[in-house]
Order: structure tokens, then sequence, then C-alpha cells
């Protein structure tokens, strides 16, 4: 029930913008990981 291509395109969207969001998620916990380190707290 659609074109074909166009589902394909919207998957495509659908998993970068998941995987943008994961990236996105993992930077800030890079980030304040960093900054607690720099700050001269033990996280790990």
């Amino acid at each position: 029930a659609g074109d074909d291509s166009k589902m394909g395109t919207a998957k495509n969207a659908m998993t970068y913008s998941i995987i943008g969001v994961i990236v996105a998620l993992i930077g800030f916990v890079v980030v304040k990981a960093v900054d607690a380190m720099l700050d001269g707290f033990v996280i790990f």
C-alpha cells in the first residue's frame, strides 16, 4: 500500500533521525563526563 521507493526513503529518514538522536545523547554524556573529570570528580 504505497510507493515502495518512498517507503524506503521514509525508513532511511527514520533510521538516520534515530541515529542522530543517539549520537547527540552520547555527545551530551561525553561532555558531561569530561566536565566532571575536569572538576576533579571521579565518576568511573
